[in-house]
């Protein structure tokens, strides 16, 4: 996990995981994702970030290492239940969906400047043969 001075942009569309409980702690208070991350002194939505681009088991395991050292908190689950659940709030396939969008489009422009300069020729080309049929024709 990282270090909560590592200043992220705060993105609300992890705001229904950070802001889920994971238990009660000792007071009897509910202790969010958000809460339990700030007290490790981690960033929260780094965290968000970081659980959202992993395989969905590998950040239900890693979700579930952290919950299980949270000293003081009473869980109605063990942790792995826990973590499954609140992964399953993550913004998972959007963030899927754009680095696909972004994969695809970084393809399309290293491509495009090869077939633009083809469509330049054979436009050149076929201009070429246009004037020469042209000339022989009609002049």
């Amino acid at each position: 996990m990282t270090d909560a001075t590592s200043g992220t942009q705060l993105r609300s569309d992890f705001d229904n995981f950070l802001w889920s409980p994971i238990g009660d702690d000792t007071n009897g208070m509910l202790l969010s994702v958000l809460s339990a991350l700030a007290r490790a002194k981690l960033d929260p939505w780094k965290e968000a970030a970081e659980l959202a681009r992993l395989p969905r088991d590998s950040a239900i395991q890693r979700l579930a290492q952290f919950i299980g050292t949270i000293q003081g908190v009473v869980l109605g689950d063990d942790s792995k239940t826990v973590a499954t659940r609140l992964v399953a709030l993550l913004p998972r396939q959007q963030i899927f969906e754009t680095a696909v969008a972004d994969k695809i489009l970084s393809r399309r422009f290293a491509v495009r400047p090869r077939l633009t300069l083809i469509n330049i020729v054979l436009g050149i080309l076929i201009v070429a043969v246009v004037v020469e049929f042209a000339v022989k024709h009609f002049g």
